[in-house]
């Protein structure tokens, strides 16, 4: 199972819980906006090894000022085909709401809660 991990609000709340989850899948990508994520920093989050962990983040060019939410859920979903993601994790409504549209697997969890 090839497993897409949302950083801000989600990672960074339940690290412990993704990394339980991540260790039993293939391919672990992290897809995010937050430009300050490495595999280092995913490492350091949710175990494993740095060569376990893709991160990718979302360009300028994919950002739209006007309608930050659609192109956030456009852009990941983008990355969830080119990944063959089968599950992604993401505190976002809207982006959780877009990926299963377009039947992508999601498991949303809840950032307010835990804050």
């Amino acid at each position: 199972m090839n497993i897409g991990i949302d950083w801000d609000d989600t990672t960074d709340l339940y690290g412990k819980a993704i990394g339980k989850l991540a260790v039993l899948c293939d391919k672990k990508v992290i897809i995010t906006l937050n430009r300050s994520i490495t595999p280092f920093k995913a490492v350091s989050m949710l175990g494993s090894s740095v060569s376990d962990y893709i991160v990718e983040i979302m360009p300028d060019d994919a950002f739209d000022s006007m309608n930050p939410f659609d192109s956030a859920a456009r852009w990941k979903h983008k990355m969830c085909l080119k990944h063959d993601i089968d599950v992604m994790i993401d505190d976002d409504e809207t982006i959780v709401r877009y990926l299963e549209s377009k039947g992508i697997s999601c498991i949303k969890v809840d950032g307010e809660f835990r804050q």
